[in-house]
């Protein structure tokens, strides 16, 4: 049997995106051999100033409790060659080390281990010393990543590299297909989605730079009103539901992802599922998921300001990369993350 344990988060509960979403197509695929485990979203908010300097410890601490509850209920349950997933490893907020602690002293012999770590090298530097990295891996079997950027730097901080296995980030192409939406306006639309490790500052002066250009700014729940002050050229979108994300997606010619640093990008394999040509930082995992043919690689604000530029001006360089991020998004595709996902 294959335990397959996932966190929960309620900005995308019910989403086609995410590691829940994936874990419940996997179980919906095959029944028999896989079991899901989700653990809920738990957020607690004090409005006192001393608790709330405490507040991530209390979390921490209920977590804990959980994940004890979940560990017995595996304990009573796994047998000799099981497998246990966890996919929201090398994660402080939801730190599922305590599962693979447990399982790994009591049935490390006759179970196997995964964590799949998601985060970017440049976070998990900031987040853990090398001492502390070894400490979380050790008592894995395998070590899962979404891009070879990250695997290469778990090797390079000492994690072994046979117990290292890249995979890719998913996309649903049942519910992420081309769509065009009509908007009132006709002009050249480029969308910025995504919060995680992407450089505002640029990105504000990017949108003044072109001033022709329309951008559509999703800001989920952040405010941004100040990076984009008086630029008319603007529509900033705060946190919508799926459905009206999508529809966002459907208006934008082409996807800007100016990236601090990243490993699998949801951000990136929906925009090309959904047929965007891609402007993106050359930086992390970037190129095991675009090239040259539906990406422009980009490393400072000329280059992004030239390649959206080029796309404005070059209708037919744009339908020829929006037509190839569309057929690069099969790979990605859960099927062949499935598949793939089989053989580990």
């Amino acid at each position: 049997m294959k335990y397959l344990i996932c966190q929960e988060w309620k900005n995308t509960k019910g989403n086609h995106a995410g590691m829940v979403h994936l874990c419940k197509l996997i179980h919906k695929k095959n029944p028999i051999d896989y079991k899901l485990i989700i653990v809920p979203d738990i957020i607690i908010y004090f409005s006192s100033k001393l608790l709330m300097s405490i507040q991530f410890k209390i979390q921490s601490y209920i977590y804990n409790i959980i994940y004890f509850f979940i560990t017995l209920k595996l304990a009573l349950k796994i047998k000799k060659g099981d497998s246990i997933f966890l996919f929201e490893y090398l994660l402080k907020e939801r730190n599922q080390y305590f599962i693979a602690k447990i399982l790994n002293f009591f049935f490390g012999y006759k179970i196997t281990v995964y964590g799949l770590a998601h985060l970017t090298p440049t976070r998990l530097d900031l987040m853990y010393s090398k001492q502390e990295l070894l400490k979380y891996t050790s008592v894995l079997d395998y070590s899962l990543t979404l891009g070879s950027s990250l695997t290469d730097y778990l090797v390079v901080n000492d994690v072994e590299k046979g117990r290292v296995i890249t995979t890719f980030h998913y996309v649903d192409t049942a519910y992420y297909f081309p769509v065009k939406v009509s908007s009132t306006s006709s002009d050249f639309t480029v969308i910025v989605m995504g919060i995680q490790m992407r450089d505002f500052n640029m990105i504000s002066n990017i949108v003044k730079t072109n001033s022709s250009v329309q951008f559509i700014i999703c800001q989920a729940f952040f405010k941004m009103d100040s990076f984009f002050k008086d630029c008319l050229n603007v529509k900033l979108k705060g946190f919508m539901e799926e459905d009206e994300l999508k529809k966002e997606i459907g208006k934008a010619d082409v996807s800007l992802n100016l990236m601090i640093d990243t490993v699998g990008s949801n951000v990136i394999t929906t925009c090309m599922a959904m047929g965007l040509a891609l402007v993106v930082s050359d930086v992390g995992s970037i190129k095991d998921y675009c090239d040259e043919e539906n990406a422009i690689f980009c490393k400072n604000e000329i280059d992004f300001n030239v390649a959206i530029k080029n796309l404005k001006e070059n209708k037919e360089l744009l339908l020829n990369m929006q037509k190839s991020s569309l057929q690069k998004s099969t790979f990605f595709k859960f099927e062949n993350f499935y598949c793939f996902f089989n053989t580990i």
